[in-house]
Parts: C-alpha cells; structure tokens; sequence
C-alpha cells in the first residue's frame, strides 16, 4: 500500500518553521508539528502548545529542508 499522507500531515512529530500572521503583522517560529487538521495546525514552541487556523499560517515547511539564508541578503 502506497502512502498516501501529504504535506504538511507527513510533518506531524517534527520539526518545522511556521510563518505566522499576528495582526497586521509577520512572524516566524521554529515549533514541534503536533497536529494538522481541516482548520488549522498545533504546535509546541518551547513550553507553550499553540494553535495556529489556517488562515493564518502564511508557510510551514520542514526545518530539514530549509536552506539557511545567506547573511547580507534582504528579502
């Protein structure tokens, strides 16, 4: 049997850089992926759980395959 789970599911139980929206603004965390659901994702960020809806998360991806940035380049 093929495995069918997909992104961001695959990514339960590691770690992952989440990209957040907090008002009017961005921000980021490195986080545990405890669930991901229909409305949203859970997350351990040092000893808090935190809930993050969907329409809230502007990227997920594993820590494993993030590159790290070049120091000096702006985004």
């Amino acid at each position: 049997m093929a495995d069918t789970e997909q992104p961001p599911k695959m990514w339960v139980g590691e770690q992952v850089y989440v990209k957040y929206w907090v008002g009017d603004k961005s921000n980021a965390a490195e986080c545990l992926l405890q669930s991901v659901g229909d409305r949203g994702i859970t997350v351990r960020h040092k000893e808090d759980t935190r809930y993050f809806p969907w329409h809230t998360v502007l990227e997920i991806s594993p820590i494993s395959e993030r590159r790290p940035r070049p120091k000096g380049v702006i985004r």
